[in-house]
């Protein structure tokens, strides 16, 4: 509205000034008045326009930096987001594992290191590894 109101009077200006150089005679000091009246109206003008462009293009600068920076923050919520699920998949990837570790040596030292009453191995398997650890010395024995 205010734009519109300072064009609508520059625009008024420029062509009472015209008509004040139709007016004038050739040469004279109105004429020159009036040719440097509408140049400065016209230069008016145009930083008006100018003003008015750098206006829009700060708003729109403006916009799409907003645009951008709230892009960079739903990306960056993201990787938030799907580093914490790879931290939680690791923690139970790791607790899964040690689990089964755990149930694996559980249950060879159940079936197969089962002593007898009389203080030997009973399974192949366990007689193996008493076997390996006589031909490596692992244990000392009387």
């Amino acid at each position: 509205m205010m734009d519109e109101r300072i064009t609508e009077g520059l625009n008024e200006a420029i062509m009472s000034q015209f008509q004040n150089l139709r007016d004038s005679l050739p040469g004279s000091e109105e004429e020159t008045a009036a040719v440097e009246n509408i140049t400065k109206l016209y230069r008016l003008g145009i930083d008006e326009v100018k003003v008015d462009c750098d206006f829009d293009e700060k708003c729109f600068r403006r916009e799409m930096d907003k645009a951008h920076q709230k892009q960079e923050e739903e990306l960056k919520e993201k990787e938030a987001k799907d580093e914490k699920r790879n931290r939680w998949f690791q923690i139970g990837l790791s607790g899964g594992m040690f689990l089964l570790e755990y149930l694996a040596t559980w249950t060879w030292h159940k079936r197969y290191l089962r002593f007898e009453e009389t203080g030997t191995f009973s399974s192949r398997a366990a007689q193996k590894v008493d076997g390996l650890s006589k031909s490596f010395k692992i244990c000392k024995r009387k």
